[in-house]
């Protein structure tokens, strides 16, 4: 590596990077905590891992839905471990977890424009590499993740240091700490197992004759972060890799087609563009020409010497994730790649291309990369502006939407008392706001699914009551909508589950064979 790639950081465009994305995020969280409860279903499962490492050794979580009856919780393959961990640290220093888990994600997403001015020290304009990372930081899906307790935040970190140490390649202990990144970023999403083979890829192509030791050493690292994962999982489940889920529903070019409509919409700036491209002609010709542009900036990056080694780097990233996204959703039925979450981790590395190649282009073509900027922001400002006008409109009148309706449930005091106060062990508790409940006061409540007639769910709680065990139902207003909430009380009420308790956001019913029900 030059001495070039090695030049101290322009501190005050790091500094200018960092408060700026602190400036974003806690400007998104001004706007919105108000109205928008920040955990969603994922983030109670990282609450319930955090929780149970601390109790019992193992990641556990409440079943989801009405599987698994007999279970309080059992342990979990599904949710690597090292977000929990950390929201488990955090927590004894006295930060309650709920709010520790949206902390930490924002706090990584604050870092983001200010690690990416670190990270490629040396091969960009620093002040590049700063537009590039706020424009990254304010893409639509990754300003709404952040605001959640979600892991991607973390992921997209310890991406961003396990690159930019892989840059610094003269230094061996440089190659190990990518390497513990790299490993990290891997215990955190599952998705980020795409960097391990990405690195030791570009290792290889950079130096035949120096790729042994450098690849040895890049191991070493992510091992002394996987292999820990690993013993956990023998011990545990009885192997390696133990992720399981349904047999996707999609193929290989439908997913190609999503993700291609998730990264066009994330890199325009504006929300709901996505749903104009996604009819399978546009999305393939915009699939043909980021490939196109993918291909001709590697070739390109042939040519230079030094800061093309950063962007061979960044692209074999970048399409080893999406390689491993297709792959993974093709063979397992979860959230479709049209979820912009999936980009988030690795959307820097797209920009972070762009402010690389910038300097060498053309005058015209630099011009024409300017006005696209200028309109990249200006999309942003106007996706801003949408949100903030969202906001103020929901202040003003009643709160409104399922994240709002969490919010009013999550302030239900009468409601949590009332279940922290149960103590009936074979008791079966099911909510239309399980997450939220689990979250907010730790019991075993299971997720109802949309209607009751939804996978016939009022015969499956009526089944368990015949079994012996009570059934209480919590039906929560403002969360799943109006027609489902009226629907489950009417269905209640048809199997003769009696109102036992009413607060100002829930109602809840009970049945049980033997065991006497007392009216509140």
């Amino acid at each position: 590596m030059t001495q070039a790639a090695l030049r101290p950081v322009d501190v005050r465009w790091w500094l200018l990077a960092f408060a700026a994305g602190t400036a974003v995020v806690v400007g998104f969280w001004w706007m919105a905590h108000r109205t928008i409860y920040p955990i969603l279903p994922d983030s109670t499962a990282y609450l319930e891992m955090a929780r149970s490492v601390q109790h019992t050794g193992r990641f556990e979580v409440v079943p989801y839905a009405l599987t698994e009856s007999s279970a309080t919780t059992q342990p979990t393959a599904l949710w690597p471990p090292l977000f929990p961990v950390i929201i488990a640290a955090v927590s004894r220093l006295g930060i309650a977890d709920v709010t520790a888990a949206p902390l930490i994600n924002r706090v990584c997403f604050a870092l983001l424009p200010a690690l990416l001015v670190w990270a490629l020290a040396g091969y960009a304009s620093a002040r590049r590499v700063c537009v590039a990372g706020m424009l990254a930081l304010t893409a639509p899906g990754v300003l709404a993740t952040q605001y959640f307790g979600l892991s991607e935040g973390l992921a997209a970190l310890c991406l961003i240091v396990s690159v930019g140490c892989a840059l610094r390649t003269d230094r061996r202990a440089m190659l190990v700490l990518s390497g513990v990144c790299g490993g990290a970023a891997y215990v955190t999403r599952n998705p980020a197992l795409a960097i391990c083979a990405a690195i030791p890829c570009w290792l290889v192509l950079e130096s035949m004759r120096a790729a042994p030791a450098r690849v040895l050493a890049w191991g070493i690292g992510a091992l002394l972060v996987i292999a820990p994962l690993w013993g956990y999982n023998l011990a545990v489940f009885g192997q390696v890799q133990p992720y399981a889920a349904p047999a996707s529903t999609t193929g290989i070019v439908q997913n190609i087609h999503a993700l291609t409509v998730s990264i066009t919409g994330e890199i325009l700036g504006a929300r709901g563009v996505d749903r104009r491209i996604t009819g399978s002609g546009i999305s393939s010709v915009i699939t043909v020409v980021l490939l196109g542009a993918a291909l001709w900036t590697w070739r390109a990056s042939r040519s230079r010497a030094h800061d093309g080694r950063a962007v061979r780097l960044l692209l074999l990233v970048a399409a080893a994730m999406c390689a491993l996204l297709v792959a993974a959703a093709s063979r397992y039925q979860f959230q479709g790649l049209h979820e912009h979450r999936f980009v988030v981790p690795f959307l820097w590395t797209l920009f972070a291309v762009g402010a690389i190649i910038f300097p060498s282009a053309p005058s015209a073509v630099r011009r024409l990369a300017i006005g696209s900027v200028v309109l990249l922001a200006g999309a942003r400002g106007y996706d801003s502006w949408q949100r903030a006008a969202q906001q103020a409109q929901t202040r003003d009148g009643a709160l409104a939407g399922a994240l709002a309706g969490a919010l009013a449930v999550a302030h239900d005091g009468a409601l949590q008392r009332y279940l922290v106060g149960q103590h009936e062990p074979q008791l079966f508790v099911a909510s239309n706001a399980a997450w939220v409940l689990r979250a907010e006061t730790g019991t075993a409540t299971r997720q109802l699914l949309f209607c009751p007639e939804y996978a016939d769910q009022i015969t499956q709680l009526t089944t368990l009551v015949v079994s012996g065990r009570p059934v209480q139902v919590i039906i929560t207003s403002g969360v799943t909508g109006d027609h489902c909430e009226t629907a489950w009380i009417l269905a209640l009420q048809q199997r003769g589950f009696v109102r036992v308790f009413t607060s100002p956001q829930s109602v809840v019913y009970r049945k049980a064979l033997s065991l006497p029900i007392r009216q509140s």
